[in-house]
């Protein structure tokens, strides 16, 4: 089986089982697509694997992740209105081969997309890997198999509520120690922790 089919297998298991969460959960975010910035690698899969991260980390008992499709900022919050989402999630990801000049300079010809206007952009979290969840293994996979030591990955976040009011503004940053490291997960993991912490604080 070729990577790429893995990987449509993962987002067929993640979206089926965000479907049936989707019914019983009393919590809704939606999920914009990721800005990518990568200064090699496959843009595509960086931007599936950032998905296919949150959505794992994120989907439970009472919360469902809704996917958006829009890519314009106000297009987003439009879709997500029509969803009837009480959070919009906007990621940003940016990679850094290291040894190519100062940090925080991506590399020419940087391939981007997403949802996240630069004006708006925000800031994420970082810690711990992902053990076990093969649906967001796939495209995670291809997301940092070709991360050499001391590249860079940043993510950043941005969490609104459906009034447009930003609960959270984060950002972090993984730095590889050695070739093929996953740095995509633990910042996810680590921003999933932070987002579940505040919107429990905000129910009390």
């Amino acid at each position: 089986m070729t990577l790429r089919s893995t990987w449509l297998l993962a987002a067929l298991a993640i979206a089926t089982t965000a479907h049936a969460t989707d019914t019983a959960a009393s919590l809704r975010i939606c999920l914009a697509p990721a800005t990518a910035e990568a200064s090699l690698g496959n843009n595509a899969d960086l931007v599936g694997a950032v998905r296919e991260s949150f959505t794992t980390f994120l989907t439970g008992p009472s919360v469902a992740i809704k996917p958006l499709e829009a890519r314009l900022s106000a297009q987003v919050r439009e879709e997500a209105q029509q969803a009837q989402c009480s959070y919009v999630l906007f990621p940003t990801v940016r990679h850094e081969r290291k040894g190519t000049g100062f940090l925080g300079r991506v590399a020419a010809g940087a391939i981007q997309s997403g949802a996240w206007e630069a004006a708006g952009a925000a800031h994420s979290s970082s810690t711990r890997v992902l053990a076990g969840a093969a649906s967001a293994g796939a495209a995670s996979y291809s997301a940092y198999s070709w991360i050499r030591s001391r590249d860079v990955l940043d993510l950043d976040y941005r969490l609104e509520a459906g009034d447009g009011r930003v609960l959270i503004e984060k950002k972090s940053q993984g730095k590889a120690s050695s070739d093929g490291q996953d740095l995509l997960t633990p910042l996810v993991q680590s921003a999933s922790e932070n987002i579940m912490s505040t919107l429990s604080a905000s129910a009390r």
